[in-house]
This record gives C-alpha cells, structure tokens and sequence, in this order.
C-alpha cells in the first residue's frame, strides 16, 4: 500500500444562522382573507365584509339575484335601493330589486324629481269666482253626484284627509 504524501485539511465553516421565516409571505389564505402568524403558522380569517372560510371568502353578493327581491346588490351587500331614488312627495317600492317611485296620493308629476299638486281650479257656483287649491295646499277632488240628473264637479279637498273643504 502506498502512503499518501498529502494531507488535506478542510476547514468547516460554522452553519448559516436561521433567517426567521414569515409562514404568512406568501399568503396561503387566498383572495379577501387575511393572514395572521400564529406560534409559526399561518391563521387565515375572511377580511371584514366578506364571508365563507379561506381560500373562499366572498362578498354578501356580485349580482342583483343572489338578494331578495325586495333588495339590490349596492357595493357587494344587499341593501335597500330606494333611499335617494325618488323625487320630492315621492314614494319609493321595490320591484325585483329595482327602486320604482310614485308620486303620494294626490300629486302628479315626475316622482324621479318631484311631484307636486295638480293646479286645478274650483269654482264657486255662487261667487263665479275660481280658486287654485294648490295655493292652500289642497287636492282636486272629483265628486260624483247623481241628484235628478247625473254630473261630476271639482272641489278641493284636504291633501292630508281626502275631506272635501269647498
């Protein structure tokens, strides 16, 4: 056998000091969830808003039909679409998901933008005089009446009761 002449030393280098890793980068809860380290795992949790469990967080809804009818999908909730949609003296109702206004009882006009008093005129068989209800803030109110013969005439009436004033 021969004797190798050299003699190689090594010289061992100390090992690399553990770099600390983040188990939350890169996130492994998927799309609108939030990543939390825990001990050295990851706890994922739906962002605020959003429901499901990670990696299926979604938002209440994308589309008018995943809400009720009586509701719409405003900024990915189902909400109430009436508030703001209609005019002055306006009501609003919902009709598969959509606002739809009408002017209140007694008014006409554009319930988008406002409804206001038809400007009618009664006249005093009396006085021969007219007078606009809607400067009193009164209706007209058509009154059938069949007394020997049969005929209709326009009083104004009262916007809250209906009751006929003159």
């Amino acid at each position: 056998m021969r004797e190798n002449s050299h003699v190689y030393c090594l010289f061992a280098a100390p090992p690399p000091l553990a770099v600390p890793t983040n188990p939350c980068q890169p996130s492994p809860c998927g799309p609108n969830a939030a990543c939390q380290v825990a001990g050295e795992s990851p706890s994922c949790s739906c962002l605020p808003d959003f429901t499901g469990s990670p990696p299926n967080c979604r938002p209440e809804c994308v589309s008018n039909g995943e809400c009720a009818s009586h509701l719409a999908c405003i900024s990915l909730k189902c909400q109430d679409p009436c508030p703001g949609s209609c005019g002055i003296n306006a009501e609003c109702r919902v009709v598969s998901h959509t606002p739809n206004c009408i002017c209140v009882s007694g008014f006409s006009g554009d319930p988008f933008r406002q409804c206001v008093v038809p400007q009618c005129k009664h006249r005093y068989s009396i006085l021969h005089v007219s007078v606009n209800c809607s400067l009193f803030s009164m209706i007209c109110k058509y009154v059938h009446y069949t007394f020997q013969y049969s005929h209709t005439i326009i009083r104004c009436a009262s916007i809250v009761t209906g009751i006929t004033v003159w």
